[in-house]
C-alpha cells in the first residue's frame, strides 16, 4: 500500500461572498499568490432566504379567526340547543325554561369555533408575508472554492477571510 504525504494531498476550502466582485477580487488575490488558477473556482449559488413568523400575517389572522369562529360557533351552538328542546318557549317564555343546554352548546361552540377558525386562518395567513413580497425570494452568493495542498488552503482561507469572505468549515461536496 502506498500512502501520500500530507503536503501532497488535495484538500478543499471555499469561501462565500455576497458580492460577484469581492468574489472575483479573491480569486485573483489567490492566482497572485501562486496557487494554480485551474484548482480556483468561482461558482454561483442560489438560496432563499427563510420567513419568520413574525414577517407573516399569520398571528393577525389568528386574533380575527378566534373572533369570527367564537361568534359563529356561539351562534351555531345557540341553534342546536334550540333545536334538541324541539324550539319549547321561544320569546320572552325561553327565560323561564332555560335549560343547561342552552348554556353549554353556545359557549362549547364558541370555544370549537374559535380553536378551529383560528387555525385555520393562522395556517393560511403563515404564507403571506407581510409586506406581500414574494416568499420565495431568492438571493444569490458567491462561492470561491480553492483545492491544494494543506499550505495552499490555509492561504486561501487566508486570503478569502482578507477580502471579506466568509470561510466555512464544513465540507459542502
Amino acid at each position: 500500500m502506498s500512502q501520500q504525504s500530507p503536503s501532497t494531498e488535495l484538500e478543499t476550502t471555499w469561501g462565500k461572498f455576497s458580492l460577484r466582485e469581492k468574489a472575483q477580487t479573491a480569486q485573483s488575490k489567490l492566482s497572485e499568490a501562486g496557487i494554480d488558477p485551474q484548482n480556483i473556482t468561482l461558482e454561483t449559488e442560489n438560496f432563499t432566504n427563510p420567513v419568520k413568523l413574525e414577517d407573516t400575517k399569520a398571528i393577525a389572522n389568528l386574533k380575527t379567526g378566534a373572533i369570527a369562529g367564537a361568534v359563529l360557533g356561539a351562534l351555531i351552538g345557540l341553534s342546536i340547543s334550540l333545536i334538541a328542546v324541539d324550539f319549547v318557549g321561544l320569546g320572552l317564555a325561553a327565560l323561564k325554561n332555560f335549560q343547561t343546554i342552552h348554556y353549554f352548546a353556545p359557549i362549547m361552540g364558541a370555544i370549537v369555533g374559535a380553536a378551529g377558525i383560528s387555525l385555520i386562518l393562522g395556517l393560511s395567513g403563515a404564507s403571506v408575508t407581510k409586506d406581500n413580497r414574494d416568499s420565495g425570494f431568492e438571493s444569490l452568493r458567491y462561492l470561491v472554492v480553492v483545492q491544494g495542498t494543506g499550505e495552499e488552503v490555509a492561504l486561501g482561507r487566508e486570503i478569502i477571510a482578507q477580502q471579506g469572505g466568509v470561510v466555512e468549515e464544513a465540507e459542502r461536496r
